[in-house]
């Protein structure tokens, strides 16, 4: 447990969206899975384990096992919202990193899946926190305004790549992408090439996306 949310591995996630009897599960976090079919009552008895060591599920004196109330009003949105956003960070330095922002809403309520090392961190926020989330990608002193053309692009000066994305499960989705170059943050324009955006259009633009149903 951490303050205000939960660190799971995705096996724990996955194991969590049986037992919760989930609607929809998203395929990154099963993807991140090892081959569970192999021993698939293995894993089941070994996550349920580690979930009752960590208080999220409850086993009573005849073995029944029930997830922890707060954690299933945690997870809601994952496993039941059919609206989704993210939002990945790509920094680009002598080692790549990459930073996940996973959005789920549900019933006016958003919760937040972000990658930490091979484990996610689960936790409420409110659409402020998304906000300061995107306006904390702004570099300090940015002072460029929009609709300058990157006219001699060089990848070399390429620091951060970011995609937005917004997902109605089973009706429609859409992406939208931002570079950081030479300290500039960028949009491709209509002719397919990079033209800048100002602090308040590059915020604007992903929080457009990444807002979902709120």
């Amino acid at each position: 447990m951490i303050d205000n949310g939960l660190v799971l591995t995705p096996k724990e996630l996955y194991c969590l969206g049986g037992i919760l009897s989930a609607r929809y599960i998203d395929y990154a976090y099963i993807a991140a899975l090892d081959d569970i079919g192999q021993d698939y009552a293995l894993f089941e008895k070994e996550t349920r384990a580690s979930l009752v060591a960590k208080g999220m599920l409850e086993e009573d004196f005849s073995g029944e096992i029930e997830p922890d109330e707060a954690c299933a009003r945690l997870l809601q949105p994952v496993f039941f919202g059919t609206v989704e956003t993210s939002l990945n960070i790509c920094s680009i330095g002598e080692e790549l990193k990459v930073d996940v922002y996973n959005y789920h809403f549900y019933r006016r309520k958003i919760t937040l899946v972000k990658n930490h090392g091979k484990e996610l961190l689960v936790s409420e926020v409110t659409p402020e926190m998304i906000e300061e989330t995107v306006k904390a990608l702004v570099p300090g002193a940015y002072t460029f305004r929009s609709g300058q053309q990157v006219a001699d692009f060089d990848k070399s000066k390429v620091t951060r790549f970011f995609s937005a994305k917004s997902v109605d499960v089973g009706k429609a989705s859409r992406v939208k992408t931002f570079i950081e170059f030479d300290g500039m943050l960028c949009t491709e324009a209509d002719e397919e090439k990079l033209v800048s955006l100002s602090a308040d259009d590059f915020i604007r633009a992903v929080n457009d996306v990444i807002k979902g149903a709120m």
